[in-house]
Formats: structure tokens, sequence, C-alpha cells
């Protein structure tokens, strides 16, 4: 499974950020980094 679709699958842990419309996570330098969802993401992708 591709990222995007990872990303939007967990659209609710990631509700402070913008999701892109192509599934895109967009980050701000002044927002931390999502690590436990995006570790999430990554081995779900990988898996």
């Amino acid at each position: 499974m591709n990222e995007e679709i990872q990303v939007l699958e967990h659209r609710n842990e990631l509700s402070d950020y913008k999701i892109t419309p192509k599934g895109m996570l967009c980050l701000y330098t002044n927002q931390e980094i999502p690590t436990s969802a995006l570790k999430t993401i990554i081995y779900d992708t990988l898996n």
C-alpha cells in the first residue's frame, strides 16, 4: 500500500496537520513531527 493511502487512513491521528488533496502530509516548521503516526504509516507501507 502506498504512503498516500496510509496517510488518509490515519487522518484522525493527524487532525492537527494539513493533508493535501493528493494525500500528502504537509508539515510546517513550527509544528512537531507526528512520530508515532509516521512510524505506523511507514510500517504499514513496508509490510
